[in-house]
């Protein structure tokens, strides 16, 4: 039986590395569906879906400390759940680090194995031995033991996806497929140089396109990519991509076989809009309210039911935008881009992620008293008309790294409430697009999640 790391409060304030989910959303998740979880020493328990609970997750985000969490076995200290692999963590058996890799390359194999079975098996009776011959259809940077440690629900991810791209025809028998090796680098070596010759600025390798995983026709050699000009190479990338050639396929982890979607994204001339609708920085339950600082992150709502949260990923780092998706995350933009946008957009300097941690300490050490905290909570009520200014006050003893994660939040959703006309939208289009790897230079690409 695999042993596992704690998970202490801090640990719990981190996302999942693989899924930029969360931790404690996580946690919930896992409390209303009943899923097991491993202790630290891999006994599995459930989490009990009651009141109580709900209200030790939420202190455990409040007051960054560990609680009393009811199990189907009986009461533990929350820091006593195991850094599983939900959680983006791993057994401390040798081979059970570098996820990502593992999960990406494994899918590779599952391609190649539902790419040359005609009546696609059912998924128990995919064997090692039906895995390690399809092995041979791939080029990936992890061995196949290595692959072979990941949880059953990997697995079960890769065969739903390699399922789906087979049902939209995108898979079949003369098919070779990527991950980290020559001929994916020879890809993005032809963006650079594609860059450099249009006279732009650096652009990153996953911005540009976002495939996880290539999928390359046999006969086509990847080096015969047009580097002229990105807009030439753009084209050639989505003409090979429609004549199943050579797909960028981006993956997010896939946990049923219902509500997959497979979608070719950067296909048309011109990027995507988006509308505005709101922003919320308090927290609601249905027992207590709303509560302002119950949680470090605000929201923003677009388009008809779609979400992005501003937040920190762990402490004091520079925050950042994702999209929420059902299951994962759906991409994110970074401080840099905000900051970009706002400028351009609404004419604002937004503060730099040093500044907002000095503002942060100050708030810390002098409360109502900061020069800072007026300002602040004038910003969050405009959001929220009802925050009295004795609740905000109140949070400003919370750790330094949670005042620095929200008044991030409170200065970008503030921002776009208060702004005129058609503003918002489009700083909502740039975020959106830019999380999702789309701009007038990004290229055409396969996306599967749910």
């Amino acid at each position: 039986m695999p042993s596992y790391s704690r998970m202490p409060a801090g640990e719990f304030a981190k996302v999942n590395s693989q899924t930029g989910e969360p931790r404690l959303d996580i946690l919930r998740r896992i409390m209303r569906s009943g899923e097991e979880i491993p202790k630290i020493d891999g006994a599995m328990i459930k989490i009990l879906n009651n009141q109580e609970n709900a209200e030790a997750i939420d202190r455990i985000e409040s007051e960054n400390k560990a609680q009393k969490i009811e199990t189907n076995t009986g009461t533990i200290i929350s820091s006593l759940i195991g850094k599983s692999p939900v959680f983006g963590g791993a057994g401390t058996g040798a081979g059970m680090t570098g996820q990502t890799s593992k999960g990406e390359s494994l899918q590779c194999v599952y391609c190649v194995a539902l790419a040359n079975d005609s009546t696609t098996k059912p998924f128990l009776e995919y064997n090692q031995d039906d895995l390690k011959k399809a092995l041979g259809k791939t080029k990936v940077d992890t061995s196949f033991e290595n692959m072979m440690e990941l949880d059953a629900s990997w697995h079960w991810s890769a065969y739903w996806t390699a399922k789906t791209l087979k049902k939209k025809g995108y898979l079949n028998g003369n098919m070779t497929f990527h991950r980290g090796d020559a001929v994916m680098k020879s890809i993005y070596d032809a963006k650079t140089k594609a860059i450099k010759n249009s006279n732009l600025p650096r652009f990153s390798d996953d911005k540009w396109n976002p495939g996880d995983i290539w999928a390359v026709a046999r006969g086509y050699n990847p080096k015969s990519l047009p580097t002229s000009s990105i807009q030439e190479l753009n084209q050639e990338i989505l003409k090979l991509l429609k004549e199943k050639k050579l797909i960028g396929i981006s993956l997010k982890k896939i946990t049923k076989d219902s509500g997959i979607k497979c979608e070719i994204l950067n296909a048309e001339d011109g990027l995507e809009t988006h509308q505005f609708k709101s922003g919320q920085l308090m927290v609601t339950f249905a027992r207590k309210g709303s509560e302002f600082w119950r949680s470090q992150k605000g929201d923003i709502f677009f388009d008809k039911n779609s979400k992005m949260d501003v937040r920190t990923s762990s402490a004091l780092t520079a925050p950042n935008v994702e999209i929420q998706l059902a299951t994962a995350r759906g991409g994110r933009a970074g401080w840099g881009e905000i900051t970009q946008t706002f400028k351009k957009r609404l004419n604002k300097t937004v503060p730099s992620n040093n500044t907002l941690k000095t503002i942060a300490k100050d708030l810390n050490a002098k409360g109502e008293k900061s020069r800072y905290a007026n300002d602040y909570y004038k910003m969050a009520k405009m959001v929220h008309p009802q925050l009295s200014k004795d609740e905000f006050m109140s949070g400003l003893s919370s750790p330094v790294s949670k005042i620095h994660s929200k008044i991030a939040a409170i200065y970008v959703v503030s921002c776009l409430v208060n702004s005129k006309g058609s503003k918002a939208d489009l700083v909502v289009t740039d975020l959106v697009n830019f999380a999702g790897s789309k701009s007038d230079i990004s290229s055409a690409y396969l996306k599967v999640y749910q």
